[in-house]
């Protein structure tokens, strides 16, 4: 799911590492998706499916044009309300206009709002449920400008205004007693300005700067109490209370130069400079330089090569105070050190082949909190298996082979990547939670006039979990053995390898108005059973743990007219 509708959009790019210093408060990658552009005098969309209803409708007229998209969720009518009510939707408006020829003002919106209530447990005397109901408002005025044929600039000026409402409560005698209420709420302006100077073909100088200033609220009031396992884990308090209340305010700035020449027939070379501050984090100095390079060489028509080498930072963003975990002060910015260098090489029948490695040294490593053994809680922060991370520093490193092809009506893909991701904790180098030592992914798609269909199959190396030892340390004033629960160590073990494959079927007609679209997805078509978790419980003075799954094979069908 997206607060942002995939119909709405004209393109997306991803970056994973490497990028330039136009961007930045980034450490590994970034997401970039520019809206529609409509190249025609009107066109209007209506979508029905599991997920949602959707409208969208876009068009030019002279030196104006305009997008409107707008979604329902509809899980909320499909799913048994018993185990909760999901309701969501999302709309985003852009009116675009040309001012002469040398310039194009475009103002933008973006309303999104979720109110999930889950409920895991409906019996009164066991009731676990959780409401959480989060609005997010994005406003923002775009300006580009043509000063000449070789200098051009875009200024941005945007205001967002987030809330955040969770409240839940767990009732299991056995295990866990909590409730929580945790309110959140954040404004921000901020103004961006880019400048492009193109002199000629060969060069490419970006300039540019970055002012925000923001306010949030927190007020964070939680409770818990713990029996059976919960309770008897090695170290931990029999309950817990913690109340935070916390108003931040404070501004984040950047500045950026780079520049990209073609050298020559065959290479390209572009360096950038970024510096960062933030003045929300009570440190004296936290400002940040970010020097960074990119060379791209071609050895032939059929081959070229890749090396990126740089410095990226990412401060913690005023919203993300981590007071659940009673934290009330912003930690200093990570740093990550990129190396990746790629080469690719296009046979002679077009298939693109590539084989990429890279390595991030990651330091000043912001703390952070996991659960060891229910990463999906309800109550996260209040489960008493809650562990805080302090690592020294961190890396991933990786190689990665892929390849692609376009023929006629047939597209398809492959890869494999190879990775480590490892934290130092304590002078020891720990797999991450999110670890995959090995991942493979293929798909493809074939489609004609009226007919399109795709697969898309995914399968990596189990996650790292933590094994649990039980013991019995005495009897308490009932004879009743007390036991005590002690974790082995953190992330030693892999849980079994994960595996889905998805396919998508659809059909277009052709109608007196316009065209109608009928599609069916499947996920996890298979049906295998991956294992996201282990769930352990103290039966009769033993040891016992059953496994929960991630989804199991999930339908959906849909119409676009």
């Amino acid at each position: 799911m997206s607060a942002i509708g995939a119909r709405a959009l004209d393109g997306v790019e991803v970056y994973t590492g490497g990028f330039p210093a136009t961007y930045g408060d980034r450490m590994s990658g970034l997401v970039l998706m520019d809206s529609l552009d409509a190249d025609k005098a009107r066109h209007t969309e209506i979508g029905l499916s599991v997920f949602n209803t959707s409208f969208l409708s876009t068009g030019r007229k002279g030196d104006r044009n305009w997008l409107f998209s707008a979604r329902r969720g509809n899980l909320d009518l499909v799913i048994d309300p018993k185990f909760g009510k999901p309701s969501y939707f999302d709309v985003f408006g852009e009116y675009a206009i040309e001012i002469g020829s040398a310039a194009r003002l475009s103002i933008n919106a973006l309303y999104a709002d979720d109110k999930v209530e889950l409920v895991l447990e409906t019996d009164p005397e066991e009731r676990e449920q959780i409401v959480s109901d989060t609005r997010n408002a994005q406003f923002w005025l775009r300006l580009d400008s043509d000063w000449s044929p070789s200098l051009a600039s875009t200024t941005i000026l945007a205001y967002v205004d987030f809330s955040n409402r969770r409240d839940g409560d767990a009732n299991d005698p056995e295990k866990l007693i909590a409730t929580v209420q945790d309110n959140r709420d954040v404004t921000q302006v901020s103004l961006r300005q880019d400048w492009v100077w193109s002199p000629s073909a060969d060069h490419r100088t970006q300039w540019g700067i970055h002012l925000a200033y923001g306010e949030a609220d927190f007020v964070y009031d939680g409770a818990a109490e713990y029996f059976g396992l919960q309770a008897a884990l090695y170290g931990e308090p029999p309950e817990v209370s913690r109340t935070v209340l916390a108003s931040p305010e404070g501004g984040s700035y950047g500045a950026y130069v780079s520049d990209r020449w073609r050298v020559s027939e065959r290479m390209v070379l572009e360096w950038g400079l970024r510096w960062d501050d933030q003045t929300y984090t009570d440190l004296a100095s936290d400002s940040q330089l970010s020097p960074r390079i990119n060379l791209m060489f071609r050895t032939s028509e059929k081959t070229e090569l890749r090396f990126s080498a740089g410095r990226y930072y990412q401060s913690q963003p005023i919203q993300s105070l981590q007071v659940e975990d009673g934290i009330t002060q912003y930690w200093p910015a990570q740093r990550a050190d990129h190396l990746i260098a790629s080469f690719r090489y296009l046979t002679p029948n077009d298939t693109s082949l590539r084989v990429e490695t890279f390595l991030k040294n990651i330091r000043q490593v912001r703390p952070r909190f996991e659960n060891l053994y229910d990463p999906l809680a309800i109550i996260p922060e209040l489960a008493a298996d809650r562990i805080r991370l302090d690592p020294t520093q961190a890396q991933a490193h990786g190689i990665e082979f892929s390849a692609e092809r376009s023929v006629g009506a047939w597209d398809w893909w492959a890869s494999y990547t190879w990775s480590e991701v490892t934290d130092e904790l304590n002078g020891q180098d720990e797999p991450r939670s999110w670890d995959q030592r090995h991942a493979l992914q293929a798909g493809f798609a074939w489609q004609n006039e009226q007919w399109s269909f795709s697969a898309a199959a995914s399968m990596h190396t189990g996650w790292p979990w933590t094994d649990l030892y039980l013991e019995e340390i005495g009897v308490d004033a009932d004879d009743e053995p007390i036991y005590e629960a002690t974790p082995g160590p953190r992330n030693a073990n892999t849980l079994p390898t994960f595996s889905s494959l998805d396919l998508r079927l659809s059909r277009r007609f052709k109608l007196r108005r316009g065209t109608l679209l009928a599609f069916v997805e499947v996920s996890n078509v298979l049906n295998r059973s991956n294992v996201c978790c282990i769930d352990w419980d103290i039966e009769d003075g033993d040891l016992e743990y059953s496994l929960d799954y991630w989804m199991p094979l999930l339908p959906a069908i849909g119409i676009l007219w």
